[in-house]
């Protein structure tokens, strides 16, 4: 044991003038350890481990310097105590820090309250070399991880999300949509379509996985970027197309409402002055000279006024209502199946109805200027697109067949059941509305039915086949992607974080994607990484554990000063 600690000792890291880290923490107690266990003298264990006796004297003098209880001191000086330290240090710069932007002044106090940083070195500088090695670390091993996993993982193509965002400068992301894996996070000079060209060559570069379909805005250069550079498919993002159709008339409408009401305000004011005024004639005993004012026919008009206004307003409202009803209908109209009978909606079909839609909202916004109807305009240009996303589903699901090589009887099962059921649930999980997604669920259930009892025209399959197409149907249904919402937030929490941290620095940014994909868990426990290689990973915090420096203690006179 003894030789164990010499060996450790003199191979230990030479570059602190601190004696406690010059021989490392652990190798400390653990002589420490050794020395009250076979109760050696400073002189005997000095010349065994070939250190002066000076050395181990500064050792001692730092557990006899303390004001705290002797059982906590001997605790944290124990080698059980000194992995302790280690352990419990990494995970506050890992889950408080780093995973929950806590600044290192508040980490600096906290350690000051809990005393322990009598044992740990609290200053801000030591905590800002902590934490940059905590996210060297962790950049390492997403490396590592990526590199391997790659070479592991099964040939697939893959849809994602690509948007830009500017923190502080411009920032690239893209998101393998299924997975929720980010591909691409990095600051970079500019926009233009070869950069994203670029920046996705190096991002995809040693993984077997092809790009089929990319979800996002209508920038040219993110539109020409998918089409040439990555030779796939470009879906409209439906948020964006919503977003126009709202910012056309949403406003507009509710200030007509608005107006109107004040409008109605002032008539009902004015004909409660002129009732008031009335009364108050009525009620003298002596009534002016002169010819007498006709209150009740300008009461009768005021109130003619107040029907008609109330009567605008109702309008108004009505308008709003079918505004709304109209612009939500796209979302509920875009679905390769109808989420109210789960049949299959043909491309020229969906055109049709979104078309309808938008004459609606047109008739609605018309008269409300041409700024607006501009907007409209523009939105509807990208029916073609919506129609051609929807076009492009079912081509990808026929080759996906077709490749499986199934069968026409188990190919009608998939394309009449199991996936409108599997895109079913998929919605429903999405939906914002707890009803419509209740509904979705209970037509999914009915679609399901006889496969879960496996009766009809699924008992003449095995077990075997049942799982495979299941698994088949699930594959088809997620080819399907009209929203770029899982890149959208990504930047929302990007812009977090550069408002905490006024800057995001490359290796923090590189930090921040690692932990996203190896360190964020769904209910089901997984990782954006898993689901991506479908391979299991290394756990982060144990590298991490292994890897990361173990922080210094704090300056004897600081012990010193505390203790006096």
């Amino acid at each position: 044991m003894l030789l164990c600690i010499v060996i450790m000792i003199v191979n230990s890291p030479n570059t602190n003038k601190d004696p406690l880290i010059r021989w490392g923490r652990a190798q400390v107690a653990e002589a420490l350890d050794e020395q009250k266990s076979r109760k050696v003298s400073l002189a005997g264990l000095a010349r065994e481990i070939g250190i002066p006796r000076t050395t181990i004297q500064h050792w001692n003098l730092r557990t006899k310097s303390s004001d705290l209880p002797p059982e906590m001191v001997a605790f944290f000086e124990s080698t059980v105590g000194e992995e302790f330290l280690h352990r419990f240090f990494v995970s506050m710069m890992f889950d408080l820090h780093e995973h929950g932007n806590t600044s290192l002044r508040s980490l600096s106090d906290f350690l000051k309250k809990t005393q322990l940083d009598r044992f740990i070195s609290s200053s801000k500088s030591s905590l800002e070399r902590a934490a940059q090695d905590v996210e060297c670390s962790t950049i390492q091993f997403a490396d590592q991880e990526n590199e391997r996993l790659s070479k592991l993982m099964p040939e697939k193509n893959i849809s994602i999300a690509e948007d830009e965002t500017f923190p502080n400068g411009t920032c690239m992301v893209a998101i393998e949509l299924r997975s929720n894996f980010i591909l691409l996070e990095r600051m970079v000079p500019d926009r233009k379509t070869v950069t994203w060209d670029c920046q996705m060559e190096n991002a995809l570069k040693g993984m077997p996985v092809k790009v089929i379909q990319s979800v996002g805005d209508e920038a040219k250069s993110l539109v020409k970027h998918v089409k040439v550079g990555l030779e796939a498919h470009h879906s409209p993002d439906t948020f964006h197309i919503q977003q126009e159709v709202t910012k056309a008339g949403s406003a507009q409408l509710k200030l007509k409402i608005k107006r109107d009401t004040e409008n109605l305000e002032k008539l009902s004011k004015k004909t409660k002055k002129l009732e008031k005024k009335q009364m108050i004639l009525e009620n003298l005993e002596k009534k002016p000279k002169g010819r007498p004012i006709d209150y009740d026919s300008q009461i009768a008009k005021a109130v003619d006024l107040e029907r008609d206004q109330t009567e605008l307003i109702r309008v108004a409202v009505q308008r709003n209502t079918d505004f709304h009803s109209a612009r939500l209908s796209i979302s509920e109209i875009y679905h390769p199946y109808s989420i109210k009978s789960g049949l299959k909606q043909g491309a020229a079909v969906i055109a049709e109805k979104l078309n309808a839609a938008f004459d609606d909202i047109e008739n609605i916004v018309n008269g409300t200027g041409n700024a607006f109807e501009k907007r409209i305009t523009k939105a509807r240009k990208l029916v073609s697109s919506m129609e051609a996303t929807i076009a492009f589903y079912f081509a990808t699901v026929a080759m996906i067949l077709d490749q499986k090589g199934y069968d026409e009887r188990t190919r009608m099962l998939l394309e009449d059941f199991l996936i409108p059921a599997c895109y079913l649930e998929s919605a429903a999980s999405k939906s914002n509305s707890k009803e419509e997604a209740i509904d979705m669920r209970y037509l999914k259930k009915e679609l399901m039915a006889e496969y879960d009892s496996r009766a009809g025209p699924f008992r003449m399959n095995t077990p075997e086949e049942l799982q495979d197409m299941l698994n088949t149907a699930r594959d088809c249904s997620a080819v399907f992607q009209r929203s770029s919402s899982a890149v959208e937030g990504r930047n929302g929490q990007l812009s977090l974080n550069y408002h905490n941290l006024h800057r995001l620095s490359d290796r923090k940014l590189a930090c921040l994607t690692a932990l996203h994909n190896f360190d964020t868990r769904r209910d089901d426990g997984t990782t954006p990484a898993q689901r991506f290689f479908e391979s299991e990973h290394g756990n982060l915090f144990e590298y991490l554990l292994e890897n990361v420096k173990r922080v210094g203690r704090p300056r004897i006179r600081s012990a010193l000063k505390r203790a006096s």
